[in-house]
């Protein structure tokens, strides 16, 4: 179980935009066009990448990707017709393998009943509620994953909650009380200015993994320190 903060939630003395721009200071600008989480400019790629980084250690992501897309020869299609044993043992070190290729065979047989093939290329002329709507219906994907293909792969100004970004913002006080992190998805994106939104996302991610870990973050070190309750708090504690 994840643990949460004991101290009381205080709201961060910075606004949204100013954590934004000192990340940015920290980590470096995020263009429409880059991928600096390794995430994929096509939104069938980007399904595939997000599902098999389940339970996976980050390091390993694009390995195993790779290995997956070598088998299908780079045509998802073509895991329909892949002897699933042989699916399963490429995907083995990342964990959960059997279920990540029945996810993937299960989603790849309902995109090529909805749309004639396995694409996801239709969502460019969605609406982003549209897209979200019919990504949902897909096994597997919760708001974070379909919300990832709409940022990353469609550059819809959408916010993706994942485990990083919500901790971040917890400690920083900007999640309301109580909130839990499957409930975040939707008041969490309603608090981030669309400008910000994919900046903020992938460098939250960025500080999480280095800085503002689950456990024994760095907060002396951290350059949200000023705009951050808990790291006072916990700075405070450490004092005395």
């Amino acid at each position: 179980m994840r643990q949460r903060s004991t101290t009381s939630r205080k709201r961060s003395s910075c606004n949204i935009v100013a954590i934004d721009r000192t990340l940015r200071n920290l980590y470096g600008n995020v263009s429409h066009i880059s991928a600096p989480l390794g995430n994929k400019p096509n939104p069938l790629d980007e399904l595939v990448y997000i599902q098999l980084s389940v339970r996976t250690p980050e390091r390993e992501y694009e390995t195993i990707y790779r290995a997956l897309r070598r088998l299908v020869g780079g045509k998802w299609e073509r895991l329909l017709s892949v002897e699933s044993e042989r699916a399963v043992a490429v995907l083995q070190r990342g964990g959960m393998a059997r279920m990540k290729v029945q996810r993937l065979t299960d989603s790849f047989r309902m995109l090529q009943s909805h749309f004639g093939r396995v694409t996801l290329a239709p969502l460019r002329r969605m609406a982003n509620t549209e897209a979200e709507v019919l990504l949902l219906q897909l096994p597997g994907v919760g708001k974070k994953v379909a919300r990832c293909i709409l940022l990353y792969s469609l550059g819809r100004d959408v916010f993706p909650v994942d485990s990083h970004c919500f901790r971040v913002l917890e400690r920083l006080g900007w999640a309301p009380q109580g909130l839990t992190y499957r409930r975040a998805h939707d008041p969490l994106q309603s608090l981030i200015p669309k400008p910000v939104r994919r900046s903020l996302h992938v460098n939250l991610i960025r500080h999480g993994r280095t800085i503002c870990t689950p456990h024994n973050p760095h907060c002396s070190g951290c350059a949200l320190l000023r705009c951050c309750p808990t790291g006072k708090h916990r700075m405070d504690e450490m004092k005395s």
